[in-house]
């Protein structure tokens, strides 16, 4: 998401629903497998209140918005991707940058090794 929200527009297209709207659902675009996939969630947020009871204030399940204007894309983008893995638990559980960027914007990729070349061949 760092690296997408470099990008404005780029966020903006990934959401079908790109307004506020009474509804409260949002449709976000993945690309899974190569194909547009759009998945819909709404926008109730999960808190948890486990830590908070240990003295830890209580925060967002999903990522935070810490930017001045209350922007939430970065919270529902990935609330809708723990959709498409499952659960939150497993969309975190760590990864590929370049897949990430692959399902987001649908742009291929490819990992060069450098351990398997030397180091004339990798300059």
């Amino acid at each position: 998401m760092a690296t997408v929200g470099e990008w404005p527009d780029l966020v903006h297209s990934l959401f079908t629903t790109p307004e506020d709207n009474l509804a409260g659902v949002y449709g976000v675009q993945f690309y899974i497998r190569g194909k547009p996939w759009v998945v819909d969630v709404d926008d109730s947020l999960v808190w948890d209140t486990y830590y908070g009871k240990c003295g830890v204030p209580a925060g967002l399940v999903y990522a935070t918005p810490f930017d001045h204007n209350g922007d939430m894309w970065a919270t529902i983008l990935e609330k809708a991707w723990g959709k498409v893995k499952g659960s939150v638990a497993v969309s975190g559980a760590g990864g590929y940058v370049a897949t990430g960027v692959r399902s987001l914007v649908g742009a291929p990729y490819y990992y060069y090794y450098a351990e398997e070349s030397d180091l004339d061949d990798i300059f």
